[in-house]
């Protein structure tokens, strides 16, 4: 007895639904990891101020999205010479921010789903 086609391809179905549904959740943790990986870099380095910037290829750092975001965002500040240091005034500010949009987002999400579990009680 062979395995119905339509049973497997719905099972593959599943599979990429799910996958699709963690990305939301995934995505924020891979960047909140490069995000404190960045930080700790230039901590450790000791380029927290102009006097001890430093260039990516000191830092061993690839610019990526995140890094262009910290530099946007005036957390990581570019100096003469193409060189950066991390400003740690702003990084605090911009943390406080990242923690309050977390927060309001967990809680429009809860709402979601509080409001979801509600309209399906009335269904039934």
């Amino acid at each position: 007895m062979g395995v119905n086609p339509e049973s497997q391809n719905s099972s593959e179905t599943n599979i990429i639904m799910t996958g699709i549904s963690l990305i939301p959740i995934v995505v924020p943790i891979i960047l909140a990891v490069k995000f404190k990986n960045i930080i700790s870099m230039f901590r450790n380095t000791g380029t927290t101020n102009p006097q001890n910037a430093k260039t990516l290829e000191e830092l061993n750092l690839r610019p990526r999205i995140i890094f262009y975001r910290l530099v946007k965002r005036g957390v990581l500040i570019e100096t003469i010479s193409e060189r950066y240091y991390l400003h740690e005034d702003n990084l605090r500010e911009y943390s406080t921010e990242r923690r309050t949009a977390i927060i309001l987002f967990l809680v429009f999400l809860i709402s979601l789903v509080l409001l979801d579990a509600f309209v399906m009680n009335l269904r039934f």
